[in-house]
């Protein structure tokens, strides 16, 4: 395997060259053939020209106030056949002064995040909040959503803003900074990208100075999980075995984009077999009337056999095809448990570098530690649980919420004779520590182990989008403004002494004892009973 030094992305070496930059360069304007170039010379030729002809004369000023620097002239709309053809290069404008705290350097959101500006940030001492998503958790999504909400329900303004309604939403693989503000109320969400955070995983965690600054500079962060996949794969694991190999050269990329190829391939069967039962049904109707106004007629009655015959022919042909897609969605969540392990498993191991570097490493001395310096410190009396407040988001709730027949058929596949778990699924937001304690233990037990303070809750930041690349605002939203709600009040924790932390996690216990039972109407009490 070869790691792409632009975007940090993992690929075979008998490609020999990263697809995500062939994909980016090859919606970049082309360099300009040689008989362009020469035009684009004669063009910048003839434009110096004019402007040296049209530069005004210099007047002696007539007020005591300065005069605005002249605008700087609009680029030419050449129309020549070919589109490589460029704007003449002027001169650079005078540097801006520096932006305040709250504005992000350099304006290009999706470069990197400086080293500098990152250093600035932290010694800046404002309350920073790191936002990691596993690839398939809709981070991005999350993040616009909000923005929107921040900004339209509580007054904060954003920089960069929320995309507009309609906008596409692409894969992000910068680390970038996002600044909210409102009066006396400042914080910045450093983005890291799911996908560069596996990359490091397969390589040497620590040679990734960005993340090592980025983790040092948040005093949070907001975990984003998928809500279904972290419910249901471990189960469909055990009864589907993986698809492929789970090692850390698969290209996961190209099996996911793969397996969604697949699969928008059976949707649009199982939407043409549903059209075509509606018009079954219609039909079926319509012989019914014409048999009950001629009930003597044996032409009129065969009519509505045939019409009945055929619906109930498309109906089973649209059971079997739903019970197929809900088998192939069983498979790729089989195939997501791994990875998802291996996210969770490097979740653990960014833990222990935060240990480190909270103990007084320096990132530039990191570059040289291994994975094994990494393990040996997390077992050592050194290591600390990170005291930054976590927040464990469950998003993409909605597909849990309100089950498609296809994913009610693939529950019913992955649980069969599980009734407490069904229940449960139903209810998985009454408790969201116990729902996912219930069906993938080992996660909430490595948070528990590594942070000192992580909270679990589901959210929906999009609600019935249906998978689509747009944005649209008017899609329903739940939970994503409280998890900053959360942080900010979180952050106090900072100043926390021993004693307060104690309380704190006494009180904490307390109120699970009293209100767990009695909120979930006696569920736990079932689910402890229950077969399997």
């Amino acid at each position: 395997m070869t790691t792409c030094p632009e975007c940090f992305f993992d690929y075979p070496d008998e490609r020999g060259s990263c697809p995500r930059c062939d994909a980016r360069a090859a919606r970049e304007p082309r360099a300009p053939t040689a008989a362009a170039a020469a035009r684009d010379e004669a063009l910048a030729d003839q434009l110096a020209a004019l402007r040296s002809e049209a530069l005004p004369t210099a007047a002696p000023a007539t007020e005591s106030k300065p005069s605005p620097p002249p605008a700087a002239p609009a680029p030419l709309a050449f129309q020549a056949p070919e589109p490589e053809l460029e704007t003449p290069t002027l001169p650079e404008p005078a540097e801006p002064p520096p932006p305040s705290s709250l504005s992000p350097r350099g304006g290009d959101q999706e470069e990197d995040i400086s080293d500098e500006r990152l250093e600035e940030l932290r010694k800046e001492g404002g309350f920073i909040v790191g936002l990691l998503g596993f690839p398939t958790a809709g981070k991005t999504w999350f993040l616009n959503r909000l923005k929107h909400s921040l900004h339209e329900q509580r007054g904060y303004n954003c920089i960069p803003e929320a995309e507009p309604n309609g906008a596409d939403v692409p894969r992000t693989f910068a680390v970038t900074a996002h600044h909210f503000q409102r009066d006396g109320d400042a914080f910045v969400l450093l983005d890291i990208p799911g996908e560069r955070f596996e990359t490091a995983l397969r390589r040497k965690f620590v040679q990734d100075k960005k993340l090592l600054l980025a983790m040092r500079a948040c005093k949070a962060l907001i975990v984003t999980l998928p809500a279904d996949e972290t419910l249901l794969s471990r189960r469909a694991s055990q009864l589907y075995p993986p698809a492929y190999p789970a090692d850390e050269g698969s290209d996961e990329l190209d099996l996911g984009l793969e397996a969604a190829s697949r699969r928008r391939e059976l949707e649009t069967q199982l939407a043409d077999h549903a059209a075509e039962l509606r018009s079954l049904e219609a039909a079926v109707r319509v012989a019914r009337r014409n048999a009950k106004r001629e009930p003597d007629s044996e032409e009129a009655i065969e009519a509505v056999r045939a019409a009945e015959d055929a619906r109930a022919a498309r109906k089973a042909e649209l059971e079997a095809l739903r019970a197929k897609l809900a088998d192939k969605d069983a498979w790729q969540l089989s195939d997501t448990d791994a990875r998802l392990t291996r996210f969770t498993a490097g979740i653990g191991r960014m833990a222990g570098v935060m240990s480190l570097l909270e103990n007084g490493s320096q990132p530039d001395a990191m570059i040289d530690y291994d994975d094994d310096a990494v393990a040996a410190h997390m077992r050592s009396a050194q290591f600390r649980k990170c005291a930054k407040p976590t927040f464990v988001a469950l998003a993409k709730a909605d597909v849990l919420e309100r089950q498609s027949p296809v994913t009610r058929a693939m529950i019913n596949q992955l649980f069969k004779g599980r009734d407490a778990d069904k229940q449960l699924l139903q209810d998985f937001d009454v408790d969201p520590l116990e729902t996912v304690k219930r069906f993938r233990p080992a996660l909430v037990a490595n948070f528990e182990q590594w942070f000192r303070w992580c909270k679990f809750d589901f959210l929906t930041a999009f609600g019935g989008h249906g998978g689509g690349t747009r944005i649209n605002y008017a899609c329903e939203e739940r939970g994503v403004a409280p998890v900053i709600a959360w942080m900010l009040w979180a952050a106090q924790s900072a100043n926390w002494s021993e004693r307060q932390w104690r309380d704190v996690d006494r009180a904490r216990r307390l109120r699970r004892l009293r209100d767990g039972p009695n909120r979930r109407n006696g569920l736990l009490q079932r689910i402890g009973t229950s077969g399997g």
